[in-house]
């Protein structure tokens, strides 16, 4: 799911906002493409890598139709399908629908809560070019 077009679209914009000049340093001391990326680039990426898994989790998250089609039996519910679940035609339990959907953004909350300094950072500098 992360080699998804978005997840490149995303990791090759960041990248491609990285200024040269760090590639350049790293290769007049001698570093080559691989230890360019892994020591350069990945460390200056973490506000796009995380930026993209907070992204990623959310859609896994609430992916509905793939779970609804493969899942035949209560006990392998994801959380859209449980909230699906509380609603039965015209006759839906509301309250107990907004209380279910409530509680299924608690997750999302606390990753975002948890990885906040890197999603600020990562959008701080996203607009910055050199």
């Amino acid at each position: 799911m992360v080699a998804d077009a978005f997840g490149v679209l995303l990791m090759r914009q960041y990248f491609l906002s990285l200024p040269s000049e760090l590639v350049d340093a790293a290769r007049v001391d001698g570093a080559g493409h691989l230890r360019t990326f892994f020591t350069i680039a990945i460390p200056n990426a973490w506000p796009a890598i995380v930026t993209l898994a907070i992204f990623m989790f959310q859609a896994t998250w609430d992916e509905f139709v793939w779970p609804f089609l493969i899942v035949n039996s209560s006990e392998m519910k994801t959380v859209p399908l449980g909230v699906q679940s509380f609603q039965a035609g015209e006759l839906s339990n509301f309250p107990a629908v907004m209380a279910i959907s409530a509680v299924a953004t608690i997750p999302l909350a606390t990753l975002f809560l948890i990885f906040q300094r890197y999603w600020i950072r990562g959008v701080a500098t996203s607009g910055i070019r050199g």
